[in-house]
């Protein structure tokens, strides 16, 4: 917690003593306290001997001791299909407040999967000014045409350009690094003061060196009578590349990567995307054509196989994590576009970026599975990704969220996720349903003791501030250092909670039952009552922290989960910092999570811990034992 931030007192309200908390000494915080030694100091032997019920209260200095980590676990930059650069990302991230980053580029993107080499797909005209003639065409079997002559004493342009949706997203949009754009000329005509032009978008960057934030993108430009030349416009986000037209027949390869690194030699020049691709033609005035014929335009990428765009994402990962002063960690999102096909991020394990051109719709389950125990035997977790669906909203009715949330439990459940070991549930809104539909699906599995850690989700490919987007959630996680092995063992066992920056900034959210079980843990006790102490920092004054009890009884197909009780940021002491508690009825196997609401809308869960009275079928996991 922030050095300024202490456990505040409140007074119960249903007749039971005080509940004290231990202030920790001014200038601490709770990394501090355990670096230090303090937190034994702050009094250990409350907990009572081994293997009982501490009933001397909850001893304070058992938790965790330390600050979260906060991390963004599922992020997208120029390897994937919008506009946001990794350095953009990396910036995004900083002004949510995180301080862990994982990048999860699609693999099958970074790969470029199927996408086009001669260029084929959508290309979309479009003319400005009054024109005297213009044609814009484009074949398939790749020959381009555009042409323009302006109509009067004002210029008139002539463009075609890939289309975003269908063409430039799905078989066109992935890293520049290594790509090259070659052009055969067929005959043309580009009379003096005309213009051809190449126009590649590349990917948004943070304002730097003078320039603006803003999309990049480089404009190479061919005229008669001109020498070759490489300045900047638009503010410094346009390259130009100036050079002489081409005789008829010739074929120019242009790279972007060189000229990129010539124009900004102040950014690294592989954080940006090949977003989009057009051709133009300018005519100054009447009489003055350009009509530009090519045979064809073909991509050619290098350095994209998997030792490649994993040594640049590493690059970026250093370049970025050392300005900007946070750990980046290199992941990859396991996907193959939409439908039955699901997406799965690996943390803790290197990332594989496999090509995985044999992945069908009839054979990606056994597919997915191979792959989640190949990253357990390197010590990775998987998450399960969007389990509603890819959509946003509209948000389905009351009675068809449950309906939804049923048969996608059903489907789940019969595969038992492949094996992955976290579940997606800090989404706003996706896949139509709110976040509380998430979290009871959640808590359904948790109903039947499948050991889950919730996670929370931007799945942003934008780039924009993460505060101000509707799924903007961040992950807290209560682990010993940033290191990829601290960062997965917490992960594996629980001890995490999701928050969205915007609603709840800086937050933090743990529980600590008997002063013996953390949260995300699960423990055996034939207790008839435990106590659990929630401790939160920085919660808004509007915010309202919920305790819920669900049973665990290993059928349903409904969490069954109830409110035990509810408390407003008061209750925490100032500044919505502090711990209360609440005892647990334990005379059936149960399991327990708080969650917290902001103008009654769900915006934070913690994980949940399972209370149990005898051993599970197949027993508790290591990482889950408390």
């Amino acid at each position: 917690m922030a050095d300024d931030h202490q456990h505040g007192v409140s007074e119960p309200s249903d007749g039971e003593g005080p509940r004290h908390r231990h202030l920790p000494p001014p200038g601490f915080n709770r990394r501090q306290l355990l670096q230090g030694g303090a937190a034994v100091a702050l009094g250990a032997a409350m907990a009572g001997p081994p293997g009982r019920i501490a009933t001397a209260g909850i001893n304070l200095a058992s938790f965790s001791g330390i600050d979260p980590f906060v991390a963004g676990m599922h992020v997208h930059a120029n390897y994937s299909e919008r506009e946001a650069s990794w350095e953009q990302q990396y910036a995004a991230a900083v002004g949510a407040g995180a301080n862990v980053l994982w990048q999860t580029d699609h693999d099958f993107r970074a790969r470029a999967l199927n996408y086009v080499t001669l260029l084929r797909g959508t290309f979309i005209g479009a003319t400005t000014g009054s024109f005297a003639q213009r044609a814009a065409t484009f074949s398939a079997s790749g020959p381009i045409r555009v042409l323009i002559e302006a109509a009067g004493t004002s210029r008139a342009t002539q463009s075609l350009s890939m289309d975003t949706e269908s063409t430039a997203v799905n078989f066109f949009r992935t890293g520049i690094d290594g790509q090259s754009i070659v052009h055969a000329f067929g005959a043309s005509r580009l009379d003096p003061d005309a213009l051809y032009e190449v126009v590649v978008q590349l990917s948004m960057h943070p304002a730097q060196s003078g320039r603006p934030a803003g999309i990049y993108s480089l404009r190479y430009r061919f005229r008669r009578n001109v020498t070759v030349a490489r300045f900047k416009e638009g503010g410094g986000l346009i390259g130009v590349v100036r050079a002489p037209m081409p005789a008829n027949g010739t074929t120019v390869t242009l790279t972007p990567l060189d000229d990129i690194r010539a124009l900004w030699p102040d950014m690294l020049a592989i954080d940006h995307s090949s977003m989009g691709l057009s051709f133009q033609v300018t005519s100054p005035r009447r009489g003055v054509v350009a009509d530009v014929n090519l045979r064809s335009v073909t991509i050619q990428r290098v350095r994209h196989d998997a030792a490649g765009i994993l040594a640049a994402q590493r690059a970026m990962a250093q370049a970025w994590s050392a300005k900007y002063g946070i750990t980046g960690l290199v992941s990859e999102e396991v996907s193959l576009g939409p439908g039955a096909i699901a997406h799965c991020n690996v943390f803790g394990a290197p990332p594989e970026f496999n090509l995985k051109a044999d992945l069908t719709t009839s054979n990606w389950q056994p597919w997915y599975r191979d792959y989640i125990t190949r990253q357990h035997t390197r010590g990775g977790l998987v998450s399960w990704n969007h389990a509603f669906g890819f959509q946003v909203g509209p948000v389905l009715s009351a009675a068809a969220q449950v309906t939804k949330r049923r048969q996608i439990f059903a489907q789940l459940s019969a595969n038992n996720l492949l094996g992955a070991d976290i579940l997606e549930v800090g989404y706003n809104l996706r896949g139509f349903m709110p976040m509380d539909q998430h979290c009871q699906l959640w808590d359904t599995f948790s109903r039947r003791a499948r050991w889950l850690t919730g996670n929370g989700v931007s799945d942003d490919h934008s780039g924009r501030p993460w505060q101000s987007l509707g799924n903007g959630h961040l992950t807290g996680i209560w682990a010993a250092s940033s290191s990829e092995r601290d960062l997965a063992a917490a992960l594996a066992g629980g001890r995490a909670f999701a928050f969205h920056p915007g609603r709840t900034r800086g937050l933090q959210l743990d529980t600590l039952v008997d002063d013996l079980v953390p949260m995300g843990k699960a423990s055996v006790s034939s207790a008839t009552s435990r106590r659990i102490a929630i401790q939160v920092a920085q919660l808004p004054a509007d915010c309202t922290v919920e305790l819920l009890i669900g049973p665990v009884d290993y059928t349903g197909q409904d969490p069954g989960t109830s409110l035990v009780r509810s408390w407003g940021a008061a209750a925490f002491g100032a500044g919505g910092t502090g711990t209360v508690t609440a005892d647990i009825n334990t005379t059936a196997s149960c399991f327990v999570r708080t969650q917290i609401r902001r103008s009654g809308a769900l915006t934070a869960t913690g994980n949940p811990t399972w209370l149990l009275r005898q051993p599970p079928p197949g027993g508790i996991p290591t990482a889950r034992a408390a």
